[in-house]
C-alpha cells in the first residue's frame, strides 16, 4: 500500500494536492490510503498546510493560519452548545479558533468552536468564524490580525480555493466523516495521536 504523506513531502511537491482534486472531494481512494500526517501540536491540529500557497488567495491561507481542528474531550461534550440539533459527542472533530483555545470554554466569545457533521461543512464554519469571531470578537487575536483580515477579505479572489480543496484538506489531515460527525483516522495509515488533542 501507498505510504503516508508527510508534511514534508507536501513540501518538496507542492502539485501534491492538484493531482487529489482530480477525484471527488469525499471518497478519493489516495487520500483514504495516504493521508497527510502533519506534527501534532499539544493544543490541537492546525488547517495550515505548506501547500496552501499554490491553492488559496492571501485571505484564506491567513484565515487557515489561525484555525485547529481538535477532538472533543469531557468538558466539551458536557458543555451547551447554543443552536444544534445534535448533542456533540466524545471524540467528535471540531473546529476552534487557535487564539483563544487553551481558555474555558465559558471564557470564549461566542463562535469559538463550530463541529461540522460533513467534511465540505468545514469551508462554511471557517468563513463564518473568519467574518465574526476572528474579525471582530475574539479579544485574543491582535487588532492588527483583525485588520488585515478585513482588508483581505474585501480584496478580489478571496473564494480561491474553495470548498473542493478545504474538503481535500481535511482527508489529508486524516478527518473522515461518519454518522456522529467528523473523526480523525487512526491505525497504521492515519494520524497517529497519542490522545485528544487539547
Amino acid at each position: 500500500p501507498p505510504r503516508a504523506i508527510s508534511q514534508a513531502s507536501l513540501k518538496q511537491n507542492p502539485n501534491f494536492l492538484s493531482t487529489m482534486l482530480m477525484f471527488p472531494p469525499v471518497f478519493n481512494p489516495m487520500f483514504q490510503q495516504a493521508p497527510c500526517v502533519p506534527t501534532v501540536p499539544s493544543r490541537g491540529i492546525s488547517l495550515s498546510l505548506a501547500c496552501d500557497r499554490d491553492h488559496l488567495s492571501e485571505y484564506q491561507m491567513v484565515v487557515r493560519k489561525q484555525l485547529e481542528i481538535f477532538e472533543a474531550r469531557p468538558e466539551d461534550v458536557d458543555s451547551v452548545t447554543q443552536g444544534r440539533k445534535k448533542q456533540v459527542v466524545l471524540g467528535q472533530v471540531g473546529l476552534r479558533c487557535s487564539h483563544c483555545a487553551e481558555f474555558p470554554l465559558r471564557a470564549r466569545n461566542r463562535g469559538s468552536v463550530y463541529y461540522p457533521m460533513t467534511l465540505e461543512g468545514i469551508y462554511q464554519a471557517a468563513q463564518n468564524m473568519a467574518q465574526t469571531h476572528l474579525s471582530q470578537s475574539c479579544k485574543h487575536v491582535p487588532d492588527q490580525l483583525k485588520q488585515d483580515l478585513k482588508q483581505l477579505r474585501e480584496r478580489r479572489g478571496v473564494a480561491c480555493g474553495g470548498k473542493r480543496y478545504w474538503t481535500s484538506c481535511a482527508q489529508a489531515l486524516g478527518l473522515v466523516q461518519t454518522d456522529r460527525g467528523l473523526r480523525l483516522r487512526r491505525g497504521p495509515a492515519g494520524l497517529q495521536s497519542s490522545g485528544p488533542a487539547g
